[in-house]
């Protein structure tokens, strides 16, 4: 069958169908915008070197691009009639949203019913507690990495924990789902688009970005988890109440007459309720 293709379109390598010839594609564009975030990260860390946490904070703004790069993938993927790697981008989509879904729902059941010093921790961040779990449940479940991340010295970014030990779970759980369930399908995806589509269309780039993002990820990953829990998570005297003799702080009124939440603790006025840093030793 012969084929009279459209100015712009070509003959596609099977024969079957015209597609868009390659144009003028935007030069890693999601290489580019890591790039500009780990810049901010990077600005975080000068101004605030104590509470930065800067692998975290990279994994947590990488990871907003994955739904997008993935979307992408998918619609490029289609357009150019590249079937299996449309089907596998989709599959790795469907599987992110399904790990938000997942880290949202044990967030909500294990974490917020039942660590209740991280319920009285972010009883005083409104914007933190509305926010932050739509993004985890909408853009991507690495958002979660925020609320330890220390982020530019912010004291909404530097959750305390009862129970760190069960959110470090939750964090593992949900990367290493990930990692199967999507990254190694975008993997595959990504080798058969480089593989099968011509330099200069948008899809070949995007298989590049999604490679190198993807396995920056996975190392990144590694790195902050074998801190463990306690290095990451127990966050004691850091980012919260404190009073000149760097005794934590608790705030009158809002514990119950039973409640052994930091037995011990000097009790403050919420009126007065003091947030100040403590610094290393030199």
């Amino acid at each position: 069958m012969k084929f009279d293709c459209q100015p712009g379109y070509t003959i596609n390598d099977q024969k079957t169908a015209c597609i868009p010839e390659p144009g003028s594609a935007v030069p890693f564009p999601f290489l580019l915008t890591a790039l500009l975030l780990c810049l901010l990260v990077l600005g975080s860390y000068l101004k605030d070197k104590h509470f930065t946490k800067v692998v975290t904070n990279i994994i947590a703004l990488i990871g907003s691009l994955e739904i997008i790069m993935y979307l992408m993938m998918v619609i490029h993927s289609y357009v150019l009639e590249e079937y299996a790697a449309m089907v596998l981008s989709l599959i790795g989509l469907l599987a992110l949203l399904a790990t938000n879904i997942l880290f949202t729902a044990y967030y909500r059941q294990q974490i917020v019913v039942k660590d209740q010093v991280f319920v009285k921790w972010i009883h005083f961040f409104p914007k933190t507690q509305t926010w932050l779990p739509i993004l985890i449940l909408l853009v991507n479940f690495k958002f979660s990495k925020m609320f330890y991340s220390g982020f530019y010295g912010l004291e909404s970014t530097m959750a305390r924990f009862g129970r760190h030990a069960q959110f470090f779970y939750l964090q593992r759980l949900t990367a290493y789902f990930s990692f199967v369930f999507c990254y190694c399908f975008i993997f595959v995806a990504d080798i058969i688009i480089l593989t099968r589509v011509k330099w200069g269309y948008q899809l070949s780039m995007l298989a590049i970005e999604t490679l190198i993002l993807q396995l920056v990820v996975v190392v990144l990953t590694i790195v902050e988890f074998r801190k463990g829990a306690d290095a990451l998570l127990n966050s004691q005297g850091e980012g919260f109440a404190m009073i000149k003799n760097k005794a934590p702080v608790r705030v009158m009124g809002f514990q119950d007459e039973d409640d052994h939440y930091d037995e011990g603790v000097p009790d403050i006025d919420e009126d007065t309720l003091i947030r100040s840093k403590i610094k290393t030793e030199q």
